[in-house]
């Protein structure tokens, strides 16, 4: 992700609408796509919302910067 996204998905309650909507939409897919339909499944929508979730849950949740960057205040860089 950019650092504009990453900023717009700092508060928590972002990152667990946009997954939470995802998983909705996950289970309704395999609700109409494969329990409805057993003798024909279709299971081209629930793979690729199934991507979309473990995306979301790697990228927010996993991987996600919590400390995020603070802006310059031209002063001199901290001792390492």
């Amino acid at each position: 992700m950019q650092q504009r996204d990453t900023d717009w998905f700092r508060p928590l309650w972002r990152r667990l609408a946009v997954t939470g909507f995802v998983t909705v939409w996950l289970i309704w897919e395999i609700w109409t796509g494969v329990v409805q339909r057993p003798e024909n499944p279709d299971y081209t929508w629930v793979g690729l919302v199934g991507f979309a979730f473990v995306y979301a849950i790697w990228s927010f949740f996993i991987s996600f910067d919590k400390r995020g960057k603070k802006p310059d205040d031209g002063g001199t860089p901290p001792a390492s």
